[in-house]
């Protein structure tokens, strides 16, 4: 009977972490698609949602591994660059819409905790 009740709640726990990846990133991505409005003047959905899934793993890929504030310059940096490619921009606006999409992140998360 154990063994079952564990299996059960790994399986909710796996479920669980999908649907919140999931709507992170479509969060994420809409975004994206405002700051690439705001900045570049045009955004698709594919390119918002690679940007927002790349960009991101980058982010903290270099984050974790350099850390600190060379971290955070260079996971933007980085996040620009994810940009650059799926935006079809140069990697300054990147980095830009990069800094954009972390403000209106944190905006948003300030906003739900308000709840």
């Amino acid at each position: 009977m154990g063994f079952a009740t564990a299996a059960r709640d790994f399986t909710f726990r796996i479920s669980e972490d999908w649907l919140g990846f999931l709507i992170t990133l479509l969060i994420t991505t809409v975004l994206v698609m405002l700051a690439a409005r705001i900045v570049i003047d045009r955004a698709g959905f594919v390119g918002s949602l690679l940007t927002a899934l790349v960009g991101n793993f980058l982010f903290f890929l270099v984050l974790g591994l350099i850390g600190g504030f060379p971290g955070l310059i260079l996971g933007v940096l980085a996040w620009g660059l994810a940009a650059a490619l799926f935006l079809r921009t140069g990697w300054l606006k990147g980095a830009v819409i990069g800094v954009i999409v972390g403000i209106l992140a944190s905006l948003f998360q300030w906003l739900i905790a308000q709840l």
